[in-house]
């Protein structure tokens, strides 16, 4: 509105507050601006996120206006004397409210040739859809609608379909029949009635209730069936007989196993899912993170190189397409304000996403590059059309087939196994390796006891009460007994006296150096110290799994810092081990989000990725193992995270992972208690 002081109103107050957040040099406007002008200017649009206003309730969508790289031409008839009525800015109070002009201005002044239009001539491989106007079938057709084909002529609608790129085949549901089809065949066939190889269970409706997961790596084809109890199976490749499939859940974050919109990523080696009314990304054998923080999210869509996930969320009233990355990071909305907008697909090259928008006969494919950019609709379907559920593959002669990839080895053999009986132990509870090459370890008897490589005892210390050199590994009211232990350079020894709250030290043959800690919240004082760890400087690192922090102590047992959830997110919950790398950073498995954290000398967060992590070790190559909280799965990492082994299944006999010693030495306890010689 204008007043005769100048421009005011919350046109211009939105448009201050938006100008306070732009970078030099750099335009942000609100998506009411972008929908106004997006179709009259030569100019992009990239996504900056919501953000809240001052004075403002809701919060608004703003994106970055970036020119395009046409060359330049005269403005639209009127454009010049629409710039010139704009840019006469007035003062108010000295504040300068022309800046809703100069921001419109801005905007105006990258209007060079019109609108710019994707050729979809230009677009890569092909799309598979749904379309119904009678029922609902599956097609397939160019981004540009040429070559549309038929691939299930069916009496019924088809309720949901998956695509195997490798091998350029569809699987649907029908009715109760679960079919399958090839993209080069003009008709589709029909083959794998619902009743075949099911269990009795399950063979009066089986398919009544069927969601399709994926295809695996061997051809099988992942599926979950009804009615109750939904059972998640593999279907063999010939369709002939199913066994269930226990996908792995992890207690202590929204569980894979309950999780639904279940997809494998490219190299079938993680999991994305919606639960809990948001998204998470988990190893297939393992815990998960959530990565769609603050939004209700589903349909996630891999990108091809696995590194991105495109999905349908929602968040403050406001409906699109985001995209995220794979660790959680980077999430931002691409499309605004459509309920409708839905069931997001990448591009083979990853350089475009195409996705599902409007309802009923309005429902269209659209298009747009995967920084939310250039959005428009394809010229896909007849008038009158419903289309969903989009899936962007390669071109036919494209399709990839990659050799099948090789099983995960196992990386261990056992050597030897000595009993705890045969050790002279009750029931062994921690463990580790020292310079010396030998092994020590706590025992639910209170004790300590040092073993050469071989088995024999070296010797023996420690009894119940709370006096030097005495234990109590079991704290009054919890069922499980901790009493970590921790071997220096010198082969002082390092125990964690959980049940009277301290940290006790010794020489190698078990004489009393020194204590520190006692009960309490404060710094340097414990709740339930659990694990540890002492660097080749002395300095003491300490997981209290009852206070949820980490503290570190110096040689003398002085509190040097101390880091939790407050100023390290990743260590919200129970961190496990405390190993040092052959960097000196400190490796920490987070039982709760099943993150590997590598943290430096003074507690900051270096690193970390997803490993379905609850204990975690290190060798001197920089390898991770993963184990405990009574997985069946001991898994390896390589130094640049890459899964490189795994030891899987009812044979797998650790309770922990493995520890390290000096001159290649691998020990680790056993489920039974036992000491086992990798």
């Amino acid at each position: 509105m204008e007043h005769r002081e100048g421009y005011v109103g919350s046109a211009v107050n939105i448009a201050a507050r938006v100008c306070a957040l732009a970078s030099a040099g750099e335009v942000l406007v609100t998506d009411t601006v972008r929908s106004l002008v997006r179709t009259s200017m030569d100019v992009r649009f990239v996504p900056r996120g919501r953000r809240h206003l001052k004075g403002i309730a809701e919060p608004f969508a703003l994106f970055a206006v970036t020119g395009s790289s046409t060359a330049e031409s005269a403005p639209r008839p009127g454009l010049s004397r629409l710039l010139a009525s704009l840019a006469r800015p007035r003062i108010v109070g000295g504040a300068m409210v022309g800046l809703a002009v100069v921001l419109a201005v801005a905007i105006l002044g990258f209007s060079l040739l019109g609108e710019r239009k994707i050729n979809p001539d230009t677009l890569p491989g092909q799309l598979v859809f749904v379309a119904k106007a009678q029922l609902r079938q599956v097609y397939v057709a160019r981004p540009n609608g040429a070559g549309r084909r038929l691939l299930t002529p069916l009496t019924d609608d088809v309720s949901e379909f998956i695509v195997r790129l490798d091998s350029g085949a569809i699987a649907y549901v029908s009715g109760d029949k679960l079919g399958s089809a090839g993209l080069s065949d003009v008709g589709g066939v029909t083959r794998w009635p619902g009743t075949w190889g099911l269990p009795d269970f399950y063979r009066a409706s089986a398919l009544v209730d069927v969601e399709l997961i994926a295809w695996l790596p061997s051809g099988e084809l992942l599926l979950e069936v009804g009615p109750s109890p939904r059972i998640k199976a593999k279907l063999a490749a010939n369709g002939e007989s199913i066994t269930p499939f226990e996908v792995p859940g992890c207690a202590g974050s929204a569980d894979s196993a309950l999780g639904t919109d279940l997809r494998i990523s490219p190299d079938g080696r993680s999991l994305a899912y919606r639960a809990a009314n948001s998204l998470w990304v988990a190893p297939i054998y393992g815990c998960g993170i959530q990565v769609a923080k603050g939004i209700n999210a589903s349909h996630p869509a891999w990108s091809p190189d696995g590194d991105r996930l495109a999905l349908q969320g929602q968040s403050a009233g406001s409906s699109g397409i985001w995209v995220v990355s794979a660790n959680g990071t980077g999430l931002h909305q691409l499309t605004m304000g459509s309920e409708d907008d839905a069931s997001p697909t990448w591009s083979p090259d990853g350089a475009w996403i195409a996705w599902k928008r409007g309802s009923g006969s309005a429902a269209r494919l659209w298009v747009m590059r995967a920084d939310g950019s250039d959005q428009q609709a394809l010229p896909i379907g007849d008038a009158g059309e419903e289309l969903d559920s989009p899936v962007w593959i390669p071109d036919a002669g494209r399709i990839p087939r990659p050799s099948p990839t090789p099983a995960v080895p196992n990386p261990f053999a056992v050597v030897a196994t000595y009993s705890a009986a045969s050790l002279g132990l009750d029931r062994p509870i921690a463990m580790t390796i020292g310079p010396d090459g030998h092994v020590y370890i706590t025992d639910i008897q209170p004790s300590v006891t040092v073993f050469d490589a071989f088995g024999s005892r070296i010797a023996h210390w420690g009894s119940q009460g709370a006096q030097h050199g005495e234990f109590n590994f079991l704290q009054s009211g919890r069922d499980e007994p901790h009493g970590s232990i921790a071997v220096d350079s010198s082969s002082r020894v390092y125990v964690s006296d959980s049940g009277n709250y301290r940290v006790q030290v010794f020489d190698r043959s078990g004489k009393f150096l020194r204590e520190f800690g006692t009960k309490g919240i404060k710094e340097g004082e414990f709740l339930w110290p659990f694990d540890l760890s002492v660097d080749a400087q002395g300095n003491t690192y300490v997981l209290d799994d009852g206070a949820r922090n980490l503290q570190k102590f110096s040689p003398n047992g002085s509190f040097i810092w101390r880091v939790d959830k407050s100023n390290l997110p990743d260590l919200v919950g129970h961190g496990h081990d405390a190993n040092l790398d052959s960097r000196g950073r400190l490796v920490v498995g987070n039982d709760d989000n099943g993150r590997v954290l590598y943290l430096d000398r003074d507690g900051h967060e270096v690193d970390s990725f997803n490993g379905g992590a609850c204990d975690a070790t290190v060798d001197s190559a920089g390898d991770v193992y993963v184990a405990g909280c009574g997985s069946d799965s001991l898994v390896m990492f390589d130094p640049a995270h890459r899964l490189i082994g795994r030891w899987q299944g009812p044979g797998m006999l650790l309770n922990l992972p493995p520890e390290f010693g000096p001159n290649g030495e691998i020990f680790a306890l056993g489920k039974d208690g036992s000491l086992i010689k990798l």
